[in-house]
C-alpha cells in the first residue's frame, strides 16, 4: 500500500492516438516556437506601451512622467501644491487669476507643454470663478476640495490621464 501507483496497470498517456516519434518532436518544437515568440511579442509590446503610448489629452508622455514624479498631496514640492501656489501668484484682486500666469509659473515650477499647463491653468480659473469662496480657508481644506472635484473629470480629460490629487490638510 505504499506503492500503490505499481500495483496500476501502465497505459501510456498517448494510449489509443497513433503517434510517432516525429510528430512528437513536431509538435513540442512548435509548441516551444510558440511560446517563445509570444513572450517576445509582449515583452516587445510592453517595452513600446511605455515609450509610444500617446495620452489622449493635451499632455504629452514626458509631461505625464514630470507630473507623476512631483506627485499629489498638500506638501511643499508636490504637483498640486504647486499648482496652488501659481493659482496665487497669477491672481489679480480685480482680474482673478490670469490663466496666461498661471501658465507661466507652472511651466516654470514643473516644465510641461504649453498645452498641458493649460489644462491647469483653465482648471485654476474655473476653482476661482466656482469655488473661491469655499476655498478663503486654504487650498486644501475639506470644503474647497469637495467643491473642486466637480472639475476633475473634466481636468483628466484634458490631461489624457488622472491628475494627481491633492490631500486634506483643514477639515474647514
Amino acid at each position: 500500500q505504499e506503492h500503490f501507483w505499481l500495483d496500476r496497470p501502465r497505459v501510456p498517456a498517448y494510449a489509443g492516438r497513433r503517434r510517432t516519434f516525429a510528430t512528437s518532436m513536431a509538435r513540442g518544437l512548435l509548441t516551444r516556437w510558440c511560446a517563445v515568440a509570444a513572450l517576445a511579442a509582449l515583452a516587445a509590446t510592453g517595452a513600446q506601451a511605455e515609450l509610444q503610448v500617446k495620452p489622449k489629452g493635451r499632455c504629452t508622455v514626458a509631461d505625464l512622467k514630470l507630473i507623476q514624479a512631483a506627485g499629489g498631496g498638500h506638501g511643499v514640492g508636490s504637483f498640486t501644491k504647486e499648482n496652488a501656489d501659481c493659482g496665487a501668484s497669477a491672481w489679480n484682486a480685480w482680474l482673478g487669476i490670469q490663466a496666461d500666469s498661471y501658465k507661466q509659473c507652472l511651466r516654470k515650477a514643473t516644465p510641461v507643454s504649453e498645452p498641458c499647463a493649460e489644462c491647469f491653468a483653465d482648471g485654476g480659473v474655473w476653482g476661482y470663478n466656482t469655488c473661491k469662496w469655499k476655498c478663503m480657508v486654504s487650498w486644501c481644506s475639506a470644503s474647497c476640495l469637495a467643491c473642486n472635484k466637480e472639475y476633475l473629470d473634466k481636468l483628466d480629460a484634458c490631461v489624457g490621464a488622472t491628475a494627481p490629487r491633492p490631500t486634506t490638510c483643514i477639515n474647514a
